[in-house]
C-alpha cells in the first residue's frame, strides 16, 4: 500500500504507522468515529455524501452539520456555507472526490482550503478516495490529499479495493495518514476484529504491486454504461448529465416531479426500473436520484425495452 501511494501520487508513507489495512473503508470510517466522536459532538459532512458517514454519525451519535454540494459550483465545496461557530466545534471534516453519488471529481485546491480551516479550527480532514481510479474522462483528476505539505498531521484518507478493482464483498481497504490516528484506530480494531483474511490482503497486494493496470477496464465498462444510460434516457427525454468518474449517474428528477421519493416509486411501479432518492444522500437532495451503472449492458438494453413498453412519460 505505502509502495503504491508512492507510484500514484509521489507521496512517501511510513508502512510501519502510518497505514492500517481495513475490512473494507467502511468499516474503518465507522471505527473512526468510535475512536473520536463523542455523544454531541460536532462532524462535518460535504453532501450529498456516501449513506455510511451518516450511519456512522448516528451510531456515536454525532451532531451532523451539513456541506452543501451544489451543481452551480460544479459540486465543489464552498466552506463559507458552514459558519465559523460550527467549524469551532467540528472534530471532523468528510469529503469524497471522485464522488459518490455525484460522480464529480476535485483538484488539490479543495483539499488545500480544507487544510487550511483544519489548521485554523483544529480539526482532521477525512479524504475517501474509493473512486480514485474510476475517471471516465482523459481530464478527471484523482489527486490525493496527501500530496499538499503538512496533509499527515491534519488528515487521514480512505481507499477500497471494492470499486476500482471490482472487488465488492471481498472487503478490503486501508487508510493513509496522521499516525496518532492510525494508532487509536488500531486499538478499537484490536478490540473489535483481527483484521481481514490474510489470503485477500495478499490478492490485494499482488495487485498493487502489478505492472498490469488492472482498473482500466472497469474504466472501460463504466463509460460505455454511462453513455449507454445518458443515450437512452435522452431519448424518452430525460437528459441527464454524464459524470466524470465513479459509477453514478446524479441529477434532478424530471421537472414534473417535485420528490424523488414519488418518482422513484412510480418509475419502479411502471417500469420496474429502480433509482435511489436523493433524499437518502443528505437533508437537500429531495429533487435529485441517484443511478448505479451496476448492470451490464445487455441489463441495460432489458431496462429501457420495458422503459419503452410502459410509455412512462419522463417529459
Amino acid at each position: 500500500m505505502a509502495k503504491w501511494y508512492n507510484r500514484r501520487f509521489g507521496v512517501t508513507v511510513n508502512p510501519d504507522g502510518e497505514v492500517l489495512p481495513l475490512i473494507g473503508s467502511k468499516e474503518g470510517i465507522a471505527k473512526l468515529m468510535l475512536a473520536y466522536v463523542n455523544p454531541g459532538d460536532t462532524i462535518v459532512i460535504a453532501t450529498p455524501c456516501y449513506p455510511a458517514y451518516l450511519g456512522a454519525a448516528k451510531i456515536v451519535e454525532a451532531n451532523v452539520v451539513e456541506l452543501p454540494l451544489k451543481p452551480e459550483n460544479g459540486y465543489l465545496p464552498d466552506y463559507g456555507d458552514v459558519p465559523d461557530s460550527a467549524w469551532e466545534h467540528a472534530k471532523f471534516l468528510f469529503l469524497n472526490y471522485p464522488n459518490n453519488p455525484i460522480g464529480a471529481a476535485a483538484d488539490l485546491d479543495v483539499f488545500r482550503r480544507a487544510l487550511a480551516l483544519a489548521e485554523k479550527f483544529d480539526f482532521i480532514v477525512v479524504s475517501d478516495l474509493a473512486y480514485s481510479e474510476l475517471t471516465l474522462e482523459p481530464d478527471t483528476p484523482t489527486p490525493s490529499i496527501m500530496e499538499l505539505p503538512g496533509a499527515k498531521e491534519q488528515a487521514v484518507e480512505f481507499h477500497s479495493f471494492s470499486k476500482s478493482y471490482n472487488m465488492a464483498g471481498w472487503r478490503l481497504g486501508w487508510v493513509i495518514g496522521n499516525p496518532g490516528i492510525i494508532a487509536d484506530m488500531v486499538k478499537i480494531k484490536a478490540n473489535m476484529d483481527f483484521s481481514q483474511f490474510m489470503a485477500i490482503q495478499r490478492t490485494g497486494a499482488d495487485i498493487l504491486n502489478s505492472d498490469k493496470d488492472y482498473a482500466e477496464p472497469q474504466r472501460r465498462m463504466y463509460r460505455r454504461r454511462r453513455d449507454l444510460f445518458i443515450e437512452g434516457f435522452g431519448q424518452h427525454g430525460w437528459h441527464l448529465t454524464p459524470p466524470r468518474a465513479a459509477m453514478y449517474i446524479w441529477d434532478r428528477i424530471p421537472s414534473r416531479y417535485s420528490d424523488a421519493g414519488v418518482f422513484a416509486k412510480e418509475l419502479f411501479k411502471a417500469t420496474g426500473v429502480i433509482v435511489s432518492p436523493g433524499s437518502a444522500f443528505g437533508s437537500h437532495t429531495n429533487d435529485f436520484m441517484r443511478i448505479s451503472m451496476v448492470i451490464d449492458e445487455e441489463r441495460i438494453a432489458h431496462l429501457f425495452k420495458k422503459v419503452r413498453e410502459s410509455g412512462f412519460k419522463f417529459a
